[in-house]
């Protein structure tokens, strides 16, 4: 008992391959099969009544396959797991713990239903991350509406060499919004043109599907 609390304890605190070297080293020469196979011998906590709660999805595999996750958010740790991504799970679980008095989820139609009718009368809040998410896109948003709207000088037309700035803060994510930001440009230099050869603001939002405010 001894030995296998030694190994989980080290399963804990490193993980998988980490925790085979530690291992290892203290003498309890074990493969990352066996430490992580011994976490599962551990039962799990109650999850007793929780107020806050916090759900999102995470991946078995990205692009793939997803389950959902279920969070205390005034302890911070980890309750529940669930299998899959979908509104049944998430009402399920919500209906079997029915002392939540707020659920923060993001702005996704599974969370928003799953939240909606299987916690009617918790409160729904959005999530701090999604929250920020929302408005740095809401002010690069505003930030490319008014370089566009520069003066023809003062504007310089993307080109391969020469792209549209991003205000995203990781690489990963400038990858992901030049191109939307690339389509806006273009959208937008096309609306100009139209609205110089005499077209009216209502036909303008025929001819390229867009509401009137948004050629406004």
């Amino acid at each position: 008992m001894r030995l296998r609390s030694s190994v989980q304890e080290s399963g804990f605190a490193t993980g998988g391959k980490a925790g085979e070297r530690l291992t290892h080293k203290l003498g309890l020469p074990v493969s990352e099969v066996t430490l992580l196979w011994s976490l599962y011998l551990l039962p799990l906590p109650p999850i007793g009544k929780v107020q806050v709660i916090g759900s999102d999805d995470w991946s078995y595999r990205r692009g793939k396959r997803y389950g959902t996750i279920i969070v205390d958010l005034r302890t911070h740790k980890i309750i529940d797991v669930l299998p899959e991504r979908s509104v049944e799970s998430v009402v399920a679980w919500l209906e079997a713990h029915p002392e939540g008095e707020i659920v923060s989820r993001d702005r996704g139609g599974t969370y928003v239903d799953g939240a909606t009718q299987g916690a009617p009368l918790a409160t729904p809040v959005c999530d701090r991350w999604h929250l920020l998410k929302n408005l740095g896109e809401a002010v690069e948003d505003f930030f490319i509406r008014t370089h566009i709207r520069l003066p023809e000088t003062a504007v310089a037309s993307p080109t391969p060499e020469r792209s549209l700035t991003t205000y995203s803060a990781t690489p990963a994510q400038q990858g992901l919004t030049q191109g939307r930001l690339l389509r806006k440009w273009k959208l937008s230099q096309r609306v100009q043109e139209l609205h110089e050869g005499g077209m009216s603001l209502r036909k303008i939002g025929e001819e390229l599907d867009l509401a009137r405010n948004t050629v406004c």
